[in-house]
């Protein structure tokens, strides 16, 4: 073991002063100068409690602090809105939809085969139920559909996403054998 994974508490000093006195990059100031108005000079020497009592340093202080908040404010607003460029907005499901869901299982524990080289969305799956408030649906296995499993299973709304049928809906074929999928779907599960 090294002398200095043993001795790391007496840098302690050094490395607190370094972090109390270094530049906020979003505020522009140390951490120090927005709360007692001034640059430690004295190092390692830390202030009194005695307040400043000279008006142009507590006037100064107060224009550093207002302007550190407008920084971090202008600083929120562009996180929030580098943070919304990337994320979409949920889309709002009902009871009854088909969707597609991006989740289940990579590998089948059973016989070890993995899955990593099919879809990335199985399904289709219908929701049973909505909680809109979180986000949240619980959606179930369609009776009749190729390898059917009853499951049953609660996600979120990231991860799915609304179902279309691979038969265009504007194909005019032989509209005989054009059936409806949502009677499809009711007429298997009874």
């Amino acid at each position: 073991m090294s002398d200095s994974e043993c001795t790391w508490d007496s840098k302690l000093d050094d490395v607190v002063w370094g972090i109390n006195n270094t530049p906020n990059a979003t505020t522009g100031f140390s951490p120090f100068n927005l709360m007692f108005g001034h640059k430690n000079s004295k190092y390692p020497y830390f202030p009194s409690d005695a307040p400043s009592t000279s008006d142009t340093q507590q006037n100064e202080l107060r224009a550093n602090r207002a302007t550190a908040k407008l920084r971090i404010d202008r600083n929120m607003i562009t996180m929030k809105k580098r943070f919304d460029e990337k994320h979409r907005k949920c889309i709002k499901y009902t009871v009854g939809q088909l969707v597609l869901w991006k989740g289940g299982v990579a590998r089948d524990a059973s016989t070890g085969v993995t899955r990593k080289l099919n879809g990335l969305y199985t399904g289709p799956y219908k929701i049973s139920k909505a909680e809109h408030l979180l986000d949240r649906y619980t959606i179930s296995s369609i009776k009749g559909m190729k390898g059917y499993r009853k499951f049953s299973a609660v996600v979120r709304a990231e991860t799915l996403r609304p179902y279309k049928p691979t038969v265009s809906e504007d194909d005019s074929s032989d509209s005989n054998r054009e059936v409806d999928r949502d009677d499809l779907i009711d007429l298997l599960e009874s």
